[in-house]
């Protein structure tokens, strides 16, 4: 396969747009927008956690002092890949603004539900289980149920989960269903929201936590369980580390053959006068503690 790459003669893309991509898609994301950043290695992160603290005691005054010690933990943060290939037209070749446009209009988007998608619905494979911590259920992140009744108490008994677990509830981030929940609970307790919305963040609050909502809903497989429908998610988001390896990285080819199913839709780029954008990114995220945080859902029937 020959690459015609961002430098190449006739197809050099603006410079700006690895970054401009990079920071739209963060725009997009209620991960990354609310979780924590860290810069992360090809090789992944090994990040140390406190799990502990040390128990002082009262002592009389010549008495022995108690010992006590942190306890601590690890987690690994392991980047994996992200990726898309979109084809066009060649047409689009005689107009790279408009390719541009395209491609900032239509990557970053696409790249951020997916990344929201496999770390709030929790996909085992890429986003290590973030809050199962593949261990026993009652290690488990909190999990509350949120519905049309009593749907602000519901909201409140989350944001208790986290506090009682030690945690400042700091940020609330809804899918679609649980914004509708929240929007429809007028009776149910003084929710401030829908005050209006830049991207994905909310100009609102509840008991004074900043509210989001994330641009794609539920798939049923949240908190590692198909009987658990995830539309919310409060906690204290600095548990959360998130990071990528490199900006987003573009390559264009206009005489690979793209296999979309090993058949008759198979694209050959050069014979179908043709070219592809392919956009990938090395990315990974991690919790701190599942405690610090609560998933809002339901139950089917």
């Amino acid at each position: 396969m020959v690459n015609i790459e961002r430098g190449s003669t006739g197809s050099a893309l603006p410079p700006s747009l690895s970054q401009e991509i990079l920071a739209k898609t963060i725009e997009n994301s209620v991960i990354m927008r609310m979780g924590r950043q860290v810069a992360v290695p090809g090789a992944g992160l090994t990040i140390p956690v406190i799990t502990g603290e040390p128990t002082p005691a009262w002592t009389a005054e010549t008495a022995r002092k108690p010992v006590s010690t942190h306890t601590l933990t690890r987690k690994n943060l392991v980047p994996k890949t992200l990726a898309v290939i979109e084809p066009f037209s060649n047409q689009f070749r005689r107009d790279l603004p408009g390719l541009y446009a395209e491609l900032v209009r239509r990557l970053p988007l696409a790249i951020a539900k997916k990344f929201d998608s496999d770390v709030i619905f929790s996909d085992r494979t890429n986003v290590d289980s973030l809050w199962s911590n593949g261990v026993a259920v009652g290690n488990n992140a909190n999990r509350s149920v949120l519905d049309s009744t009593g749907t602000y108490q519901d909201v409140i008994d989350g944001v208790a989960n986290v506090v009682n677990a030690g945690y400042d509830p700091n940020g609330i981030a809804f899918s679609p269903s649980g914004e509708l929940l929240l929007a429809s609970a007028a009776t149910s307790g003084p929710l401030q929201f829908g005050q209006g919305r830049t991207g994905s963040l909310v100009s609102g609050s509840i008991t004074s936590r900043n509210i989001a909502v994330s641009g794609l809903d539920a798939d049923g497989s949240g908190a590692g369980s198909t009987t658990f429908t995830v539309n919310g998610i409060v906690g204290d988001w600095s548990q959360l580390l998130w990071g990528y390896v490199e900006s987003i990285d573009i390559k264009i080819s206009d005489q690979a053959v793209l296999y979309v199913d090993g058949g008759a839709n198979d694209i050959h780029l050069f014979q179908q006068n043709m070219f592809a954008v392919r956009a990938e990114v090395e990315i990974g995220a991690v919790v701190g503690d599942v405690k610090a945080f609560n998933l809002y859902g339901t139950t089917p029937a």
